[in-house]
């Protein structure tokens, strides 16, 4: 049973952990700096792998960076370029954390296969990549969801970058944020409570998710699903699922972001309610 409950702490510690938002890459495009919300060598398995074993054993991993290392990239005659890698690595005598770069003669080894000249050229890595800058406008703990007042969409193809775009993100609307929606049952006013198809439950949750608003912060769209744990229910709660889409689609503003080309909300993921049907039976 110990071993057990040892072995439940440490997933729980691990989860908590992953869901801690990761420090980006360094980017430099027409000579300015921006931070790149990825991790490029992670995306090619065996050269994440080669670097891990490459990188010294004093290593400092925090949980905002568990490669451990922050790489230097450049965007030059339309090539993404891998300029150098930087590590923190900890002096146990003076007790100090310091920079160390990756020699030159390791960067050799580890990038053999992708060394045009004397530059290493990402040619392993194919699709979209967000360089950002400025106020961080929507954060979320998990890897790199978050987004930036500025972000540059690039588009990479065997290390050549084929288009870049730029927006501009900001707040649209201050309208209602989904976390501050009034008493659900008074809002929604399902009726549940009255129908003996639920009358065993007391609460019910519902989830919100493919949000889609307009410039005025109104929601055009969106999925609602139900939380149940009998298999009967999820056969007859279609029509309070529809009657709470209805509802939200009435409810204006919403707080809304435009955020690289589309308006979404605060939680672009989307959210969830508790609707309560009736107090617990005790």
């Amino acid at each position: 049973m110990k071993e057990l409950i040892t072995l439940i702490c440490a997933l729980t510690f691990a989860l908590s952990s992953f869901a801690t938002g990761q420090s980006g890459d360094i980017i430099y495009i027409d000579g300015e700096e921006w931070t790149l919300l990825g991790k490029p060598i992670e995306d090619k398995e065996k050269l994440s792998k080669s670097l891990a074993d490459a990188l010294p054993k004093n290593l400092l991993a925090i949980t905002s960076n568990w490669s451990g290392y922050t790489a230097y990239w450049s965007v030059a005659n339309e090539r993404l370029n891998l300029d150098s890698i930087i590590c923190q690595l900890y002096n146990d005598e003076t007790r100090e954390a310091y920079r160390h770069r990756i020699p030159y003669s390791e960067m050799q080894r580890i990038f053999k296969k992708y060394y045009e000249g004397n530059t290493v050229v990402a040619s392993w890595l194919s699709g979209k990549m967000r360089a950002a800058k400025g106020d961080v406008l929507l954060y979320e703990r998990m890897g790199f969801s978050r987004n930036y007042e500025y972000e540059k969409i690039l588009t990479i193809k065997n290390g050549r970058l084929k288009k870049q775009q730029l927006f501009h993100n900001h707040l649209v609307s201050k309208g209602i944020v989904p976390d501050s929606l009034p008493d659900t049952k008074k809002l929604f006013r399902l009726g549940i409570e009255n129908d003996p198809d639920f009358a065993e439950l007391d609460k019910i949750f519902f989830h919100i998710d493919h949000v889609r608003l307009d410039s005025l912060g109104h929601m055009v769209d969106c999925n609602v699903n139900a939380e149940m744990w009998n298999d009967r229910y999820k056969l007859i709660i279609g029509k309070y699922c529809d009657k709470v889409k209805s509802t939200l689609l009435k409810i204006h503003p919403w707080q809304t972001y435009f955020i690289n080309g589309e308006y979404v909300l605060k939680y672009k993921f989307g959210f969830a309610f508790m609707y309560k049907i009736r107090d617990k039976k005790k």
